[in-house]
């Protein structure tokens, strides 16, 4: 039994993971480029971005500037009196608290076959219910989640998180419901950079491989 279902779940795995090239035609390339640059300026985006930020206590107050009127009348920064800037993180604590009361309890799976659940165990671990919390942390402080199944160097199964501002959808109806597929868009370091400079880099991604929580 559980030869099956491990058998099973490397079948489904490698279903979701599967790309080819003959998903996106060529002449679309510059329709997602368009689309691609508008997403990343957006206010739904940028919303996305202020509620991680948010959620993680960076608050716009940290950057608030003590401000009088100088003598041409315009608002000039003064360093010489008192700036308190107190962060009460009240978002944090709403987050938390959903994510709790919706997602505080482990995941049970139950079967009247003992060898069933053994096999059941060994995917929806501790690891999956860790990554189950962390999706729906997302999707409250982003509107929407994104986990992609992929397999290790190891070939073992498994998922990973993405934040929404990372993911750009193309839906296939008005509804939301059928997904064509996605961009992936993300800023790393440049290897052995100095300055932190960054390079931005984006990635198609087909259909299958993401699954969402909302």
């Amino acid at each position: 039994m559980f030869g099956k279902f491990k058998l099973f779940i490397n079948r489904l795995g490698k279903k979701m993971i599967r790309t080819t090239s003959s998903v996106i035609d060529v002449s679309e390339k510059r329709y997602i480029e368009f689309k691609l640059a508008s997403w990343k300026v957006s206010k739904e985006r940028m919303d996305q971005i202020t509620g991680e930020k948010y959620y993680k206590g960076l608050h716009d107050i940290i950057k608030r500037k003590r401000q009088v009127i100088g003598e041409d009348g315009g608002l000039v920064n003064v360093d010489n009196l008192p700036n308190n800037r107190i962060v009460d993180n009240q978002f944090g604590k709403m987050v938390d608290q959903k994510k709790n009361y919706l997602l505080g309890q482990p995941l049970v799976f139950n079967s009247e076959n003992d060898q069933y659940n053994e096999a059941l165990k060994t995917v929806f671990d501790k690891t999956f219910s860790r990554t189950i919390k962390n999706v729906g942390l997302d999707s409250l402080t982003g509107g929407i989640a994104w986990v992609h199944p992929y397999y290790d160097e190891q070939g073992v199964f498994k998922l990973k998180r993405f934040p929404a501002y990372e993911i750009l959808p193309f839906w296939g109806d008005k509804a939301h419901t059928k997904l064509k597929f996605a961009v992936r868009y993300y800023v790393e370091e440049k290897p052995s950079s100095l300055n932190n400079d960054i390079i931005e880099r984006s990635k198609f991604i087909p259909l299958w491989v993401f699954s969402i929580m909302s």
